[in-house]
């Protein structure tokens, strides 16, 4: 328990960070295991408080996997991997951020007041950021390091932007990990300094020659349909939210507009004109406000793609999406980074994780990169662990590595083919020449269409109680396969091994061919098993052994037995061994009864049957006698 922290204070702190990145706040029995966690009590006595507060009383099992979930959410909010946050250790780790963040609240303040020394440019930028995260009417995630080059794709973006501008839908495209989401926040967090300043000259000059008006925007509001966050550490996280429909745009809306009638609504309504009226009802909203830009993160992994994008064609507002496909919209294009910018994100990325590097060095790590923003954050990264510049090269081609599951997913032909071209353009630095990069082998795993036919029975199977779990979980995969995610994605989400997405995927591919149903392409093949021991031959020497009397065999018994059975093909030198158990089970699926040497269909004669047969017929004969007389 922290001494300068109390549990209500601290809970106050992470309900405000979990509303700045997510919009939701903690439900009731999250924020009974926050404080009872943070006053050092059990689960058991959690449980026991509950009573207090109205609450149902949950099981034990269900409140530590409440408790779980709450540190990974915990874990995301302070930028750590999940396993370091846990319940012992988040009361340190919260109180460690709170002093962190108070330390730049008067920092910023001490700054206002006295002006002691000149703080760098990235100072003054995390400085400035931090005091924009708190602005209300806006949602931008956190930026933690200053945004290099691309000045020029900058400015295009803000003249689209532009009151003057026709376009209402810009678009920023380019391959994985080239820096589309970074460029867009940059643009969208020099906005809300403007609009913060006020009194500020509009204008973008970042000691360059370029020079353009900064436009003025309300209201900010960004959704993104990304899975994970890429930790300094070369690792990644879930995110939080993810926004992957129509629906979590709206709430996203109307949490940033503070709007609680917009979440009500609901996007997949079989009303035909539904779509209109509530696209009439959120553009209403954002009429209220002096211009609002809306940034749509990762357009091609929404569920309902053609539904937002019908949504954003009604909107009277500026919206920016990012996304890997060239979809015709006002485009800003991207690439790798030039050589002298890729050079100084390696400077800025060293510094941060306080590395040296020879400048034969930096020029292999930009070799090897190919200058793209994404690999060359995780290539550091992985050089703070202790890896090679050689590793991080193997890394890169590696189809299950990291990198590739988490930057490059569906189109990872796409960086494999830059990476390819940037080394055939014969790309220089400070005038040397640069080598052919040898073929990288593709890193995509074998993509599965699914018909909605195929959909709708593998969602059939998993609502079926009667379905196995071994049936459910191969139909999860294809699933999620068919949803255009990669093994290491299945994997996490599943929890199986990668080996198992891969198999079951390619069984499907494999029984696709041969137009199997849906149920037969998730059953096992077919298994050859263990070949026989023991030959044709061998076995009806048994049987033969079987019928005949032990005696001729010198064995003191009446009937055979498995083990006398067993012994005896032994002695004879029919097989090498043999097990009591294996004679029974080839005996039994012969039907044959070795205690059993003659079957009758009646009981056989015996040696006073003919007397008995004599003394009851006369019997019989006297009876009738003596029933005539008496008549």
């Amino acid at each position: 328990m922290s001494d300068s922290l109390t549990a209500e204070q601290a809970l106050e702190f992470v309900e405000d960070l979990l509303v700045r990145q997510s919009g939701r706040h903690l439900n009731e029995y999250e924020k009974a295991i926050f404080c009872g966690s943070w006053e050092n009590l059990t689960y058991r006595e959690i449980l026991g408080g509950l009573e207090k507060l109205d609450l149902d009383v949950l099981s034990d099992e269900y409140c530590r996997e409440i408790g779980s979930q709450l540190w990974n959410t915990i874990a995301e909010l302070l930028e750590l991997p999940p396993d370091e946050v846990t319940k012992k250790k988040f009361p340190g780790l919260v109180e460690q951020q709170w002093k962190l963040q108070e330390e730049l609240a008067t920092s910023v303040s001490r700054e206002s007041r006295v002006n002691i020394g000149s703080p760098s440019e990235t100072e003054r930028l995390n400085i400035s950021r931090a005091r924009l995260s708190s602005a209300p009417y806006q949602n931008l995630p956190p930026q933690h390091n200053e945004f290099i080059g691309r000045e020029e794709q900058i400015c295009k973006l803000m003249q689209y932007l532009s009151e003057n501008h026709p376009a209402n839908i810009l678009q920023v495209d380019g391959i994985a990990g080239v820096g589309k989401t970074a460029l867009v926040l940059e643009a969208a967090y020099r906005c809300l300094d403007y609009r913060e300043r006020g009194d500020s000259s509009p204008t973008l000059y970042k000691g360059t020659n370029l020079q353009c008006d900064i436009p003025f925007f309300e209201v900010l509001i960004f959704v993104s349909a990304k899975n994970y966050h890429l930790l300094p550490n070369s690792s990644y996280v879930r995110r939080l939210v993810v926004t992957r429909t129509l629906q979590d745009i709206y709430r996203t809306i109307a949490q940033v507009l503070d709007d609680p009638t917009i979440p009500n609504v609901d996007a997949n309504s079989s009303k035909t004109d539904y779509f209109h009226e509530i696209t009439t009802k959120i553009s209403s909203a954002l009429k209220a406000k002096n211009r609002v830009l809306l940034i749509v993160d990762n357009l091609e992994t929404i569920e309902d793609r053609d539904k937002v994008l019908s949504f954003l064609f009604e909107l009277p507002i500026k919206s920016i999406i990012t996304t890997r496909e060239q979809s015709g919209f006002c485009p800003i294009r991207l690439d790798s980074l030039s050589p002298q910018e890729s050079k100084l994100l390696i400077e800025q990325q060293l510094t941060e994780k306080c590395l040296e590097l020879t400048e034969d060095q930096k020029d292999d790590l930009y070799k090897i990169t190919g200058g793209i923003p994404m690999v060359i954050i995780w290539s550091i990264g992985r050089l703070a662990q202790g890896s090679s510049l050689e590793t991080i090269k193997c890394d890169l081609t590696d189809p299950d590595g990291e990198i590739a599951e988490f930057s490059f997913k569906t189109s990872l032909h796409d960086i494999q083919d830059t990476l390819v071209q940037l080394g055939k353009n014969q790309l220089t630095i400070e005038g040397e020449r640069e080598k052919d990069f040898p073929p990288m082998p593709r890193l995509a795993a074998c993509p599965i269409s699914l018909s909605e036919a195929e959909r709708s029975e593998l969602e059939k199977l998993l609502r079926r109680r009667s379905t196995s779990q071994q049936l459910a979980l191969r139909a999860k995969i294809i699933l999620q396969a068919g949803r255009g995610q990669g093994h290491g994605e299945i994997s996490r989400e599943l929890g199986i091994s990668k080996e198992m997405s891969r198999r079951w995927r390619n069984r499907w591919l494999e029984m696709s061919q041969r137009e199997s149903s849906v149920e037969e392409r998730l059953q096992d093949a077919p298994r050859p098993g263990t070949p026989p021991r023991f030959s044709l031959e061998q076995i009806t020497q048994l049987y033969a052994l079987a019928c005949m009397p032990p005696e001729q065999y010198g064995r003191p018994i009446s009937h055979w037995t498995p083990r006398e059975l067993a012994e005896e093909l032994v002695k004879q030198g029919i097989v090498e061994s043999i097990s009591p158990r294996h004679v029974g089970r080839l005996l039994e699926e012969a039907e044959l009864k070795p205690y059993q040497s003659h079957y009758w269909l009646h009981p056989p004669p015996t040696q006073t049957f003919p007397k008995k047969s004599k003394t009851s017929a006369k019997s019989t004969n006297r009876q009738l006698s003596e029933l005539r007389q008496g008549s």
